[in-house]
Order: structure tokens, then C-alpha cells, then sequence
């Protein structure tokens, strides 16, 4: 990826202006390119800054990264290691995943048309249906084929790998839309998974169209959602976040979804019935 590289001071200032900055400490490399990112300290290579994420995270992989070249690393809260590296911290890491990725990876989604597939069942089916209508179109135009990034299979238009998440970590997924542009793809269409939502991996996204199915009381749990309120509410946080959102109008909690339908900037409805 071509990517334009920022100083480690424009992350923090970028932080501080939507409120997420705590405390920073960069010693003498405010001046530093940032030439990676990356939470899994054994992708980390020289100049990466390395985000420190997750409820079972271990100062052992902050050493690993350091160990591979870290710059730097982001937490929540400072860790307690020898090494004397910069550090930022921050309100939360999972929000500020996103804005770290959208800022390293050069906001690739204003570069794509972006369509997301939302609902309890029938999400992957319907996202490889899209799929399939939009390289229909885009071949009879002469163009390439739509990236995807589903339960299933990421297509990012250099290599279609299997999929570990429905929805990619924030990081992850702006590096697949990244690598889309660089491919020269016009469109993804994207598997939206409620713990998406809830854990802001598509923040910063607008979903020039998003088609939502149905809801049901699934992944209700420990793991996921403690209740069918907040998995209703998660669902629905799509909504303020799309252009043209097409509803299904025969879905249970009709009248709570259709009022937040109202937040995207435009909806419209089907229906197996005429209604």
C-alpha cells in the first residue's frame, strides 16, 4: 500500500481534538513517522505503533513489540514495563482504534462506495447475492469485481483469505479497504455483525447503502450481549451511519427499528406482502 506516513504527535493531536486523549508522553520522537499499526505484536515491525487492546492483553506482548521495533503504544492505561518508550493513553482503545486506522490508513472508505448487510439471519446469503448482481454490472461495464468481507471469505481485490471475524477489528478492516483502493475497487460489500457495533470496528464508516433483514433474540450472553435491549440497540446503530438504508418492513420490532431508521439519511422499505 502507498500510504502516507504522520508524525507521532499528529496521532496525539488528532486525539485530543475528539476527546479521546488522556495523557501522552512521547519523549524525543513526537517528530517520529508512524510507518505501521498493528495490535498483534508479532506483526510488529520498526516505527509501528502498537495498540494495546482487549481484557486478557499481557505487558508480555508490549515487550514482544518493543523487542520488534515498536515506536510507540497506545493503552488505556500505562503499563509497567523497563523500557523507556512513548505512550499515549486514551478514554477508550476501541474507539480510538478506529480514528488511529482511519488516520494511518488515509480515510480509504471516502474512496469506496460501501454497502452493509445488517440483520440476525440471512446476512452472509444476502451479502453474496449483492456481490453477485454488483460484478454482473461492474463486468458489463468492464470494471473489477466488488471486494466483500463477510463470515465467510475478505476479498480486498489482491487475495481473497478466510475470514476470522464477521466484521474485522477497526485496524483490520481499514487495512482491507485500504488494499480495496489500491486495487483500484469501486465497491465493498460488507457483513455487519452487531459486536461491530458495540465494539466500534465500523466507527468513522458511512454506508453509502445498508440493507437490514430482521431481528431476533440471538447472542444473547455473557460473550456478547448481556441482553436483547442492548443487542437491539447495537443492531441499530447502523442506522445513523448510512446514506440509503433499505428496511425489511416485515421484521420483528418493527416500530422500535423504524424509528431509528429515521437517522440515516434515507429509508425505504420491502416487503413480501404489499403493505
Amino acid at each position: 500500500m502507498l500510504l502516507e506516513y504522520y508524525h507521532l504527535e499528529y496521532y496525539v493531536d488528532k486525539l485530543r481534538a475528539e476527546n479521546l486523549l488522556v495523557e501522552e508522553n512521547l519523549l524525543e520522537s513526537a517528530n517520529e513517522l508512524v510507518k505501521g499499526l498493528e495490535f498483534n505484536s508479532k506483526d510488529v515491525q520498526s516505527g509501528t505503533l502498537f495498540v494495546c487492546k482487549g481484557t486478557n492483553f499481557k505487558k508480555d506482548y508490549l515487550i514482544d513489540a518493543i523487542e520488534r521495533g515498536a515506536l510507540g503504544y497506545v493503552a488505556e492505561t500505562k503499563q509497567v514495563i523497563e523500557e523507556d518508550i512513548p505512550y499515549i493513553l486514551v478514554t477508550d482503545i476501541r474507539i480510538a482504534m478506529a480514528l488511529l486506522a482511519e488516520i494511518f490508513y488515509n480515510n480509504p472508505q471516502d474512496k469506496l462506495k460501501i454497502i452493509g448487510i445488517g440483520g440476525t439471519k440471512g446476512k452472509t446469503t444476502t451479502t453474496y447475492y449483492v456481490r453477485a448482481i454488483l460484478d454482473d454490472y461492474l463486468k458489463a461495464e468492464g470494471k473489477l469485481p466488488a471486494g466483500v468481507s463477510s463470515t465467510i471469505t475478505t476479498f480486498d481485490g489482491f487475495e481473497e483469505m478466510e475470514a476470522a471475524n464477521t466484521t474485522p477489528e477497526a485496524m483490520d478492516l481499514q487495512k482491507h479497504l485500504a488494499k480495496a483502493v489500491d486495487a483500484g475497487l469501486e465497491y465493498m460489500v460488507m457483513e455487519v455483525s452487531s459486536q461491530a457495533f458495540k465494539y466500534h470496528r465500523t466507527d468513522r464508516l458511512t454506508f453509502d447503502v445498508a440493507i437490514f433483514l430482521n431481528i431476533d433474540e440471538d447472542h444473547i450472553s455473557p460473550v456478547e450481549h448481556p441482553d436483547f435491549k442492548d443487542y437491539r440497540a447495537s443492531k441499530a446503530k447502523m442506522f445513523k451511519q448510512t446514506k440509503q438504508l433499505i428496511i425489511n418492513n416485515e421484521t420483528q420490532e418493527r416500530d422500535y427499528l423504524f424509528n431509528k431508521a429515521k437517522n440515516a439519511d434515507e429509508f425505504y422499505t420491502f416487503s413480501l406482502v404489499a403493505k
